[in-house]
């Protein structure tokens, strides 16, 4: 059994230096695809691979007499359209969920109206949905699979600690991050900004079975934060931005349009990245191919706007 105060400390340290390294790699579905774009993609297969660490944590999950919270659901065209409104709502808002999180650290408060458009947004879904039959729950991730992943993690390994110097940074920085958020799952499974939204606006709604987030909760994401901001104060990337109400709607919108696919899939794309993605689930597999093509699709036309502006 783990002390209560040990656990909250150790899971406060990890969180915080998550939302570091995040911060200082520049973590951002939007960036991975526009690298790819130009011929770069560490940083996507990086993302798209990190969560795979989370399997390093078995041996501990078994003398813990833990389960590891893998969700493995069967796709369905609703995770096809809601990654595609994520993708598209996340391009207009210039960040995915942890880089939205990362340059609120940095001093653009508009952020928060991102954030309180995910939370409209998932309200919106919650309160139409026309209910859960689509979701097919499937047994836990078979060990072939795992191990399959972790061969696949070790190549790609090898060939981006090979690549270049820069590359190497880079992928040793997402791993960690990667293996530190598996220790999070291990040790609170409901640790992420995305599942924090989902439970809040549950409780918003008065849901029976809804529940308000507990403290340890809120003070991990506080930790987060907090990494993110001194990573930004010794980065010298902290500025204020100045409010503007033009942009205020502008994120209000995307982060509603994040909101809203976010609850389609179950999770923002943090939580499909380092949790769902991992277990091997169909559902994840089409929502993350989504999410990126609404992203591309995003880039595409961000370009002739601006021209037009």
């Amino acid at each position: 059994m783990i002390d209560p105060w040990f656990k909250l400390t150790l899971l406060m340290v990890v969180a915080g230096i998550i939302g570091y390294l995040a911060q200082r790699s520049g973590l951002c579905m939007i960036r991975g695809v526009t690298e790819l774009r130009a011929g770069r993609p560490t940083l996507l297969l990086a993302m798209l691979l990190c969560g795979i660490c989370v399997w390093a944590f078995v041996p501990l999950a078994s003398y813990l007499h833990i389960n590891i919270p893998h969700v493995r659901y069967q796709w369905h065209v609703i995770f096809v359209l809601g990654g595609l409104i994520f993708g598209l709502g996340t391009s207009a808002n210039g960040g995915c969920s942890v880089s939205t999180m990362s340059r609120l650290a940095r001093g653009d408060f508009h952020m928060l109206a991102t954030v309180l458009g995910w939370i409209i947004g998932w309200c919106l879904w919650l309160a139409w949905a026309p209910g859960s039959e689509y979701l097919i729950r499937l047994g836990p991730t078979p060990t072939s699979y795992r191990v399959a992943e972790l061969l696949l993690l070790i190549v790609v390994s090898i060939w981006a600690i090979r690549h270049s110097l820069a590359s190497r940074r880079l992928w040793l920085t997402i791993m960690s991050i990667g293996l530190m958020s598996g220790l999070l799952f291990l040790l609170q499974p409901y640790w992420s900004p995305s599942d924090m939204v989902q439970h809040l606006t549950t409780a918003l709604l008065h849901e029976p079975s809804s529940a308000w987030p507990d403290s340890e909760r809120y003070l991990l994401l506080l930790a987060l934060l907090a990494g993110m901001l001194v990573a930004a104060w010794l980065g010298h990337s902290f500025i204020l931005m100045r409010f503007s109400l033009k942009l205020v709607a502008l994120h209000l919108a995307a982060g509603t349009a994040m909101g809203v696919g976010a609850s389609m899939v179950m999770g923002g794309n943090d939580l499909q990245l380092l949790l769902t993605l991992p277990a091997a689930s169909p559902a994840a597999l089409v929502t993350v191919a989504s999410m990126l093509a609404g992203i591309y699709i995003g880039v595409l036309l961000k370009r002739p706007l601006k021209r037009i502006g």
